[in-house]
């Protein structure tokens, strides 16, 4: 059995984002998982030769880049966030380019790892990952459970870590990244519309919070 995904919360984020911070672009899929394996994968693991998925995985990608190139050209640089969901445990896992081992150190400054968000970073990799100012932090003060890593929980311990993937990897060169894991319970049709909105309001203020989404003509 296959699961039709409902858009509708992705929309409803959309035109909070846009109403509150300004802009807001949102990608979404909705294939058959007999023919792609979803296409946060190179083309060739993602479509398994399938035409229509080739085509697919390529229109996905443009609107990705087209995006990026519009953010770049207007603002200067922003954030893409790669939403998925996962069945492991109540609590979400933000993907940074770091593995759970990475996490479990007390200190990332001296990994020669580069995070997905390496430009907003700085100096202190520690704050901008699991501090006040990180993503983690921004969705947990908006009531949606337990992330790895926050400041309330910076160390995922042994938990199969999703560190990023794909779309996280292949954009960073251009635009910070950031790839997401929702559990069960905040994809639930009871909690999906109230949830929504919170994950889009801690979108705000995390970009608030690193003063994202400058105009081109104030940079």
């Amino acid at each position: 059995m296959h699961e039709m995904k409902n858009c509708n919360a992705i929309v409803c984020n959309c035109d909070f984002l846009t109403a509150v911070a300004r802009n807001c672009g949102a990608t979404a899929s909705q294939f058959d998982r007999d023919q792609t394996h979803g296409f946060n994968r190179e083309i060739k693991e993602a479509t398994l030769n399938y035409p229509e998925a080739i085509t697919a995985y390529q229109g996905y990608h443009s609107f990705i880049d087209q995006a990026i190139n519009q953010i770049n050209a207007n603002f200067g640089g922003d954030l893409v966030i790669d939403i998925h969901g996962h069945g492991d445990g109540n609590y979400t896992m933000i993907g940074y380019l770091l593995t759970g081992a990475h996490l479990n150190r007390d200190v990332f400054n001296t990994l020669s790892v580069i995070t997905s968000i390496e430009p907003l970073c700085g100096s202190n990799r520690n704050e901008c990952i699991r501090g006040n100012s990180s993503f983690g932090t921004a969705l947990e003060l908006n009531g949606l459970s337990i992330v790895y890593p926050s400041l309330a929980h910076p160390k995922p311990g042994s938990i199969d870590f999703l560190s990023g993937g794909f779309i996280t990897r292949n954009y960073i060169s251009r635009i910070n990244a950031i790839q997401t894991e929702l559990p069960i319970s905040m994809r639930t049709a009871a909690n999906r519309l109230d949830n929504t909105k919170k994950y889009a309001q801690a979108i705000v203020d995390y970009i608030q919070r690193n003063s994202l989404l400058r105009s081109s003509t104030t940079r």
